[in-house]
């Protein structure tokens, strides 16, 4: 009987010899993991200071802006220095970098151990609306991008601002085709349409038909060898149009 005892506690030894360095490593692991997130969570108070496990120390940019300031952007970026890397909620950071009105979309991510990285993508200005907002690509009105451009300037009713930079693109994709461009866009409360194009060349369309009229303009100037001769364009005859020189009078041009 006491030598089967003895072979009992034999194996349960060995047994127990087997485990251990098994199960050391991951319990330390494991007590690290607790002690770690225990800190992030609740903090610690040393001295009766708070601390924050790795604060962020820099928000980096890796995108030049061109159309949005930096200084607009390290103003909304700054909330986040000093705050734990750890539990900063990156999307939230996405957010607050989107609001910014020329950010069309930003991607952030954390670079240990004290950074957080941000890359951006800009909206596109399209033109000048109503001589003081910008459009966007996508027709929103926003305030004037930091770089200076040369556009062309659209003007219409408030909320007919989208209709018009769709015309506008219709318009200089026709008017490019005779090596000129559409300077400015004007739409009228009553619907109807004027252009001015390179040389300061006025073109009415009226409120129907317009992008027909437009090409019927673009007849009339291939058939000039000097469109500069041209003061204006009136295309809201139904088969012609009526050309005003700088120095000739007003003739109609029948189709």
């Amino acid at each position: 009987m006491a030598n089967k005892r003895k072979s009992k506690g034999a194996t349960k030894k060995r047994s127990t010899m087997n485990l251990r360095p098994l199960l050391k490593p991951a319990g330390v692991g494991l007590v690290l993991i607790l002690l770690v997130s225990a800190l992030v969570v609740a903090g610690s108070k040393i001295g009766g200071m708070h601390w924050t496990p790795m604060p962020v120390e820099n928000v980096e940019l890796s995108t030049v802006l061109v159309y949005q300031s930096n200084e607009s952007f390290e103003v909304v970026a700054k909330p986040f220095i000093g705050k734990s890397l750890l539990t900063t909620d990156v999307d939230e950071v996405r957010e607050v970098i989107q609001s910014l009105p020329w950010i069309r979309s930003a991607a952030v991510g954390k670079k240990w151990p004290n950074s957080l990285v941000v890359d951006v993508t800009e909206y596109q200005p399209v033109a000048i609306w109503n001589g003081q907002r910008v459009l966007n690509s996508e027709g929103l009105a926003l305030e004037q991008p930091v770089v200076e451009m040369e556009l062309a300037t659209l003007n219409g009713p408030e909320q007919s601002a989208l209709e018009v930079m769709e015309h506008y693109l219709q318009f200089s994709r026709v008017i490019d085709s005779v090596d000129a461009q559409v300077k400015k866009v004007t739409l009228h409360s009553r619907g109807a349409w004027e252009l001015e194009i390179t040389y300061a060349i006025e073109i009415a369309l009226g409120d129907r038909n317009v992008l027909e009229r437009s090409r019927r303009v673009v007849d009339v100037i291939r058939a000039h060898d000097e469109i500069k001769t041209i003061k204006s364009i009136d295309a809201r005859y139904p088969n012609g149009v009526a050309i005003a020189y700088h120095e000739i009078e007003e003739i109609e041009v029948q189709q």
